[in-house]
């Protein structure tokens, strides 16, 4: 497995409980930090929206199968937004049990498209909604970073 290796410099980065509660104060953090950015509406409500549907995902699947926590501890997540050229770039890190995005994304147009079991639509939306989607699984927990094009 690779190490992760989280976009860095020039990044606004911050580790949130891994909670619900924690999640709705990570989201207004983010919409303040896109706001700062001067990020147009589209492409910061592409990524807010993107980030809920990760979020989402680590709370309802990042638990070490069979129950507990994390492998290393509590469950948290770190966010980092910035920009870098005519792009912005969001990254969500975490401790969680290992996800395979590439695969999931794989198969969740089969999922929209109704062709098998019900879920994977938040992983549709965010391909559809990202300019470029990379992801790093290891043994310490998942990376994934995403793109967003703001034009010039």
């Amino acid at each position: 497995m690779q190490a992760l290796h989280p976009h860095t410099g020039g990044v606004e980065k911050r580790r949130f409980d891994a909670s619900w509660e924690a999640m709705a104060e990570a989201q207004i953090w983010l919409s303040d930090r896109c706001a700062a950015l001067g990020l147009p509406d589209g492409p910061g409500n592409s990524l807010q929206v993107c980030f809920e549907e990760l979020a989402t995902n680590i709370l309802r699947h990042g638990n070490v199968p069979g129950g507990g926590t994390a492998a290393h501890g509590p469950l948290w997540i770190e966010v980092s937004i910035g920009t870098d050229n005519r792009q912005a770039i969001l990254t969500v890190q975490d401790n969680a049990a290992g996800f395979d995005l590439p695969h999931e994304l794989a198969h969740s147009a089969d999922r929209a498209s109704g062709s098998a079991q019900v879920g994977g639509l938040g992983l549709t939306l965010i391909r559809k909604l990202a300019d470029r989607v990379e992801h790093v699984q290891s043994v310490t927990g998942n990376c994934t970073t995403l793109h967003f094009e703001i034009g010039t």
